[in-house]
């Protein structure tokens, strides 16, 4: 038992420092694991070594079975079940690559993706992933599209937008939407591109922030949604089975930071995309 716990705690450590989690590594039932780093990328230099993991693992074993036993109670309180095991998911998506920010990041830190089926970075927009360069799972770094050139993936997901909603504009991160998804669909001609909504926010989120946040995503997303159909691209709507009776983020599914996903709401987004793609 004392194993696990550490074991858990250092998992915790892990994902606080930004480092994906192994392929191998179990997920708690519940699906629910420590917050994601901030979309934006202020905190990406900000990293926890080696040392430091193993000398705060004993101290912090008793903070994380509390919390370990906080999640099970939260995870009570979501209805839907999530339709496959993490493995299961894996090998359906085994063929496909998500791009995205520190939120599609999570799909394979929770271990519901394989990370070589993922190709994203913290504080990434529309905009920064036509040419930023990220660190791939072999240490090399390369743009989303070199990347999908490389793995010749049957699906493409891209979920791009959370990161320059509050500053940059629609009509800018459209555009550059569009061209991504051209340079993917050149890159890979035998691919099918999705274009994923972007997630709610929070209601307190919401409201501590300027400007009517959730109001700009709804807007952006309609508008994603005509873009989607002009590129011969999907469109999968992820945003409203994440939503509580007030249109905002269910408190239930996000993180405290009231804009990252707990474990379990990854599995809704992952069983609507299959749904619909």
């Amino acid at each position: 038992m004392r194993n696990r716990i550490a074991a858990l705690a250092v998992c915790a450590l892990i994902l606080t420092s930004c480092t994906a989690i192994d392929d191998g590594t179990a997920v708690p039932a519940d699906g629910t694991m420590p917050t994601l780093p901030p979309l934006t990328e202020t905190t990406t230099e900000e990293t926890t070594t080696v040392t430091e993991t193993e000398t705060t693992t004993e101290t912090t074993t008793e903070e994380t079975t509390e919390t370990e036993t906080e999640s099970e109670t939260e995870g009570e309180e979501t209805t839907a079940a999530a339709s496959m095991s993490s493995s299961e998911y894996k090998e359906h998506f085994s063929d496909s690559l998500f791009i995205g920010d520190s939120i599609t990041v999570g799909f394979s830190a929770y271990g519901y993706i394989g990370e070589n089926n993922v190709a994203a970075k913290v504080g990434l927009n529309p905009s920064s992933a036509l040419t930023k360069e990220i660190e791939m799972p072999d240490g090399s770094t390369k743009t989303v599209s070199a990347r999908a050139a490389e793995l010749q993936p049957k699906n493409v997901y891209i979920m791009l937008g959370s990161n320059g909603i509050q500053w940059l504009s629609n009509e800018s991160m459209l555009g550059s939407v569009s061209e991504l998804s051209a340079e993917i669909k050149s890159a890979d001609p035998d691919c099918s591109v999705y274009l994923l909504s972007i997630p709610p926010v929070t209601e307190v989120y919401n409201n501590e922030n300027e400007g009517d946040i959730m109001s700009r995503i709804n807007n952006y997303n309609a508008e994603l949604k005509n873009i989607a159909a002009q590129n011969g691209c999907g469109y999968i709507d992820i945003t409203t089975p994440l939503q509580d009776s007030t249109g905002y983020f269910a408190p239930d599914l996000a993180e405290k930071d009231g804009i990252h996903f707990k474990g379990r709401c990854y599995t809704l987004v992952l069983d609507e995309i299959i749904k619909n793609s």
